[in-house]
């Protein structure tokens, strides 16, 4: 009997760690090229890769590569049909990614004072899609398009030149992959107000810089689709709109910024756990002055 006991215990333990071990799987879909050049293909192979590994790295996902297929029409499918991307079981999103503009160039720059000197240039145009599979709701929609610029080529008093030190392509692809990432678990790990102290809100910092407007939400009651009842998750109550004011490591720290702008939030009662998500504005020079002198 104790034996037997100890067994069920065992595998009770087990089974805990493995449910709190569980990570949102994200499918991430085969990336997708409009553009027929070379430039373009190697690029989509490059960002796949490098979007993977910045997912993992996080070591906040379980990534599953696969190739989906034209997602639009599943959705209008799946959506119309069931109200969930059934095809799409055992994931919890999927992120797929387009490159429907896609150039490399170079220019004439000067490096030390040489004359002769280039610097690659890479330019993309990207739609990409984040979606919740188990409603089909788009978390993240961009369409978005960047120039990066690569390593600058110095010329040589032989009137040669150096290899840059670095693939522009690489460099690009890897740089916009940790950007979308970034996104990517600020939406599914929004950041929370840590705790409230004397004006001060001490919020989790997901790179938030000095002088950036966050709106703080008060989460209410669980929303369900009529006709599905699947969760459409909760409903979010706008209780806020504070600055950062102070960036340290892990944590951020804000305020209600004065001026009739932010009046109404004054008052605000503001609590830990509450969700923070980006306003998409920043305070002026003058503001950020204002805000420090009122957070010391």
């Amino acid at each position: 009997m104790k034996r037997s006991l100890f067994v069920f215990l065992m595998i009770g333990c087990v089974l805990g760690v493995f449910a709190q071990e569980r990570k949102p799987v994200i499918g991430l879909d085969t990336v997708k090229v409009v553009v027929e050049n070379a430039d373009a293909k190697e690029a989509a192979q490059k960002l796949e890769s490098y979007l993977s590994a910045a997912l993992v790295k996080s070591n906040r996902f379980t990534v599953i590569t696969r190739n989906v297929g034209d997602i639009d029409s599943i959705m209008q499918e799946s959506l119309t049909q069931l109200g969930s991307l059934t095809q799409m079981s055992g994931l919890d999103f999927l992120l797929t990614a387009k490159i429907v503009d896609f150039s490399k160039d170079s220019k004439e720059v000067s490096v030390l004072g040489l004359g002769g000197s280039t610097q690659d240039l890479v330019t993309i145009g990207l739609e990409l899609k984040f979606l919740d599979v188990n409603d089909g709701r788009i978390v993240i929609q961009e369409n978005i398009r960047e120039t990066f610029e690569g390593d600058k080529t110095v010329a040589t008093v032989a009137g040669g030149g150096t290899k840059a030190a670095n693939d522009v392509i690489a460099v690009a692809m890897e740089t916009l992959s940790n950007k979308l990432t970034a996104e990517i678990i600020e939406s599914v790990y929004p950041p929370l107000v840590l705790s409230v102290s004397n004006g001060i809100i001490t919020i989790s910092n997901v790179g938030f810089s000095v002088g950036e407007l966050i709106n703080i939400y008060k989460q209410g009651e669980e929303i369900f689709d009529p006709y599905t009842n699947q969760s459409l998750g909760k409903a979010e109550e706008l209780v806020a709109v504070a600055a950062v004011g102070e960036v340290a490591g892990s944590v951020a720290k804000c305020a209600v910024p004065s001026g009739s702008k932010f009046k109404a939030y004054k008052d605000a009662v503001i609590e830990a756990g509450y969700i923070c998500r980006r306003a998409g504005d920043s305070l002026s020079a003058s503001q950020i002055k204002r805000l420090e002198k009122q957070m010391k």
